[in-house]
């Protein structure tokens, strides 16, 4: 009876220090590194590559989709989203696909995740009874809290804010979650948003909009604009064609933009790939050319987060105006 109870001890032993040191091996990339999801395999799988495009490199191998990765501030994990039990809910894995769990105990409706610049704590878009919603849920205690009405949430680089797309109006606000006011909307010209990214300073956003044509009663096609953290000097950044342009994020150096733009193949018909731009204003490259794909995250180990500060003011965007 000892003798099991001695080799009982010793698996939870080894079960622990074999977890310890899973958490202590994942590692950051040594180099910049992109990850995305792509549909070249059938479903959605993530993979990783670099700036350039080369090395891509497949990281989920599950039959059901796996999509929205967003690398951890550090770069050691990768939050994600997949169907492998129903419902698309965020799951965690390391930055090389080890190590693969969900998120949360109990299962709801989660997508597109983004961490906050220290790592503690995660916002989401959740799918409530009244539709979709903002949702932010530190990561040691795992609590939800719900914070805004909307989708695509993304945190500020240097502040404890949130930028967001609201639902129902389609315009961009940005809230402090720890004590959110009543979401303002952004004036000006119709125009449908989504996709913000904030520039690595914060004071600036990237974003997709289609803007309304009323001389045809429609809207335009999609492209990527730039905006002021406070709404002002609104910038087209990329020509508008009759394919779209979605999805933009920038770099940590702030030097180049990765988007995804609609390409014609012949025998397909029209899918997503990702390119990037140099900026101010070089030439577009394209990354990928296999398969559908779509939502990019960029990690360079040079480009250190900076952390949050809370206790800088609260600022909802105003009137946005077109110059």
């Amino acid at each position: 009876m000892k003798y099991k109870y001695c080799l009982l001890f010793l698996l939870l032993s080894y079960t622990l220090l074999g977890t310890s040191i899973c958490k202590v091996l994942a590692k950051a990339p040594k180099t910049a590194k992109i990850v995305f999801t792509s549909s070249r395999d059938g479903d959605k799988e993530i993979y990783t590559m670099n700036p350039d495009g080369s090395q891509q490199t497949r990281l989920t191998h599950n039959p059901a989709d796996d999509f929205y990765p967003a690398w951890s501030p550090t770069g050691e994990q990768i939050l994600f989203v997949s169907t492998r039990r129903g419902l698309p809910d965020l799951y965690l894995m390391d930055a090389d696909g080890k190590s693969e769990r969900q998120v949360f105990s109990k299962g709801a409706r989660r997508e597109d995740p983004a961490w906050s610049s220290d790592g503690k704590q995660i916002a989401y878009e959740r799918r409530d009874p009244d539709g979709w919603a903002i949702y932010i849920a530190a990561m040691d205690t795992k609590k939800e809290v719900r914070v805004a009405s909307g989708r695509d949430p993304i945190w500020a680089p240097r502040r404890s804010e949130l930028a967001f797309v609201g639902t129902g109006d389609n315009r961009i606000a940005i809230l402090i979650p720890q004590d959110p006011p009543p979401r303002k909307l952004i004036q000006g010209d119709r125009m449908f948003m989504q996709n913000p990214d904030w520039s690595p300073l914060g004071n600036e956003l990237v974003f997709s909009a289609r803007e309304w044509d009323p001389d045809r009663g429609e809207f335009k096609t999609e492209v990527l604009y730039t905006v002021n953290r406070d709404g002002t000097d609104v910038k087209q950044i990329v020509k508008r064609t009759k394919l779209e342009f979605l999805g933009p994020v920038w770099s940590p150096r702030a030097d180049a933009f990765l988007y995804e733009q609609q390409v014609e193949e012949k025998k397909v018909g029209e899918r997503f790939q990702l390119f990037r731009i140099a900026l101010p204003s070089g030439k577009p490259k394209q990354l990928t050319r296999h398969g559908h794909n779509i939502q990019a995250d960029w990690f360079d180990p040079e480009a250190l987060p900076v952390s949050p500060q809370p206790n800088l003011l609260t600022t909802m965007w105003g009137e946005i105006k077109q110059k």
